[in-house]
């Protein structure tokens, strides 16, 4: 299963954040071509349907990533 969720706002826009169970898959900025997100999730993992839960990854990386664009965290470490 895919899950997704937009990280907004940020200093730089929304960001669309994309993973399965394990890893992020991908990272774009909201307004970022649409057919290639789909056709990259459909040729790699034979679905382009994200689910809108928040896993435990995407729960760290937006964690993470809320530290790191403001300039207060010094490196991003997932684990």
């Amino acid at each position: 299963m895919l899950y997704g969720c937009v990280l907004e706002p940020t200093l730089i826009g929304p960001i669309q954040i994309v993973s399965d169970e394990n890893y992020i898959i991908r990272l774009d900025f909201y307004n970022s071509d649409k057919n290639e997100i789909v056709k990259y999730l459909t040729n790699n993992y034979g679905t382009a349907e994200v689910s809108a839960a928040c896993s435990s990854v995407l729960q760290l990386a937006k964690h993470q990533l809320i530290e790191y664009l403001p300039g207060s965290a010094r490196f991003l470490t997932f684990r």
